[in-house]
């Protein structure tokens, strides 16, 4: 990718865009969201830096100082009466679990056999480290006692302690920071919904933020709801008429070429998101803000790729 200049009326802007978002500019350092998003500016046809300033300005970046008021405020969203109705909340991620059997052969007889028997116990492999839903649940553990019902909250160290502790008098709360395409939730409430053959009217999925086809999907399919302070649509579909929506898509693919993005332009099930939570980016966000390379930073990225310290030249 060759360089390409940033003019001064750019720079101006996106002096502009970090003083109105809060976001820290530091300007002599070679790895910084400032330069990052300089380097990712300078990269893009003129053409379209236009369109990236628009979704720039609607973007959110959720940091670690913002993370533990944004999942109280959506946990303030449930309504106290039915928080009442329930003996205790057990709050877990929102991870599919893994069901382990201590003597499962490779013969399916056998396994009938023990079925049968009752010999063949099953335990849970434990939560996968390092999810989104753990760390942002390890947080939320620390500081949550002046919410309503905490008197209530129980936060299991195991879903095989959980399974032993749970009654149908008491509320599941499945908590993410993020919910997309629903794919994700989906995956894990066929676990405990199917699977475990909880009932829906026990389980309440909490998150940060969450996109309206996630949660709409989440709600028809399971009749769960996904309770999230920050709802979004998808950006260009929800903001823009047919004739106009087809010039910012072609401007978006324009950048996606341009950064040798190869596919799922409008990110993961074309959501058209616009958040990072954490500085991870999730799939779902337009990933002309996340995707890098070796040698070029991207200023949200979803993992650390870039290599290249030579501070951008502008």
């Amino acid at each position: 990718m060759a360089k390409k200049v940033v003019t001064a009326l750019e720079s101006l802007r996106v002096e502009e865009i970090f003083n109105k978002k809060g976001w820290e500019k530091k300007e002599n350092e070679k790895i910084s969201l400032y330069e990052n998003y300089l380097n990712r500016l300078s990269l893009l046809p003129t053409d379209t830096r236009d369109l990236f300033f628009d979704l720039t300005d609607n973007f959110e970046n959720i940091t670690f100082n913002d993370i533990i008021q944004r999942i109280k405020d959506s946990y303030n969203l449930i309504d106290h009466d039915y928080i009442n109705k329930f003996r205790k909340i057990y709050f877990m991620p929102l991870i599919e679990q893994i069901p382990i059997y201590e003597n499962k052969s490779r013969y399916k007889i056998f396994n009938w056999i023990y079925r049968v028997l009752g010999t063949n116990k099953k335990t849970y492999k434990e939560r996968p480290e390092r999810k989104s839903g753990e760390r942002l649940l390890s947080l939320f553990e620390i500081e949550y006692r002046e919410l309503f019902g905490a008197e209530k909250f129980i936060f299991p160290k195991s879903y095989s302690k959980f399974k032993e502790q749970f009654s149908n008098k008491d509320l599941i709360i499945l908590v993410d920071d993020y919910v997309g395409t629903g794919d994700t939730a989906k995956d894990v409430l066929n676990f405990y919904l199917k699977y475990e053959k909880f009932n829906k009217k026990n389980v309440l999925i909490l998150s940060i933020a969450a996109q309206f086809h996630g949660i709409n999907r989440v709600k028809e399919e399971f009749g769960v709801r996904i309770i999230s302070k920050i709802e979004r649509g998808k950006y260009l579909v929800d903001n823009f008429s047919d004739d106009i929506l087809k010039e910012k898509r072609d401007k978006i693919a324009t950048m996606c070429e341009a950064l040798k993005i190869k596919n799922d332009y409008f990110g993961y099930g074309d959501s058209e998101a616009l958040i990072c939570i954490l500085n991870k980016s999730p799939n779902n966000t337009f990933p002309v803000f996340w995707y890098e390379t070796k040698s070029y930073p991207a200023p949200f990225p979803r993992s650390k790729v870039y290599k290249n310290f030579n501070k951008t030249k502008l």
